[in-house]
């Protein structure tokens, strides 16, 4: 499928890979790490290829209310989200499907995608504001 995209795509989607698994990153971000490897690459195509790259599966897309923009990574196995409300922090929380199979309500019902995301205070934030 990476094949098929355009050449400045896959370079984004090259350095979201570069980024390794876990991490986060929002278009700016992105902008700056593709740097001078990719300086002829405009902001506007980068959230373009961003979106192509969403719809095609091969990425998601991290959605938190209180975040300040939205964060990119690797699309990677079942796992949910720990936002901080204090420094922004995102991480990655295992949690494998089978365990959000588990909730009676969606027995009849067929998900075709799950958005866990918690939000609260890391440990770090809750030290400097204790």
């Amino acid at each position: 499928m990476e094949r098929t995209l355009p050449k400045n795509y896959q370079t984004v989607y090259q350095a979201l890979r570069d980024a390794g698994p876990g991490q986060h990153l929002n278009a700016a971000e992105l902008c700056l790490r593709l740097g001078t490897r990719a300086a002829h690459i405009s902001q506007t195509t980068v959230y373009r290829a961003l979106d192509r790259l969403v719809a095609l599966g091969m990425i998601e897309a991290v959605h938190a209310p209180q975040a300040r923009h939205v964060a990119y990574e690797i699309t990677a196995p079942s796992h949910a989200h720990f936002h901080c409300r204090v420094c922004g922090a995102l991480r990655d929380i295992p949690c494998p499907a089978t365990a959000l199979a588990q909730v009676p309500d969606l027995a009849n019902l067929l998900v075709e995608r799950t958005v866990v995301l918690f939000e609260g205070c890391c440990p770090a934030c809750r030290v400097e504001n204790v």
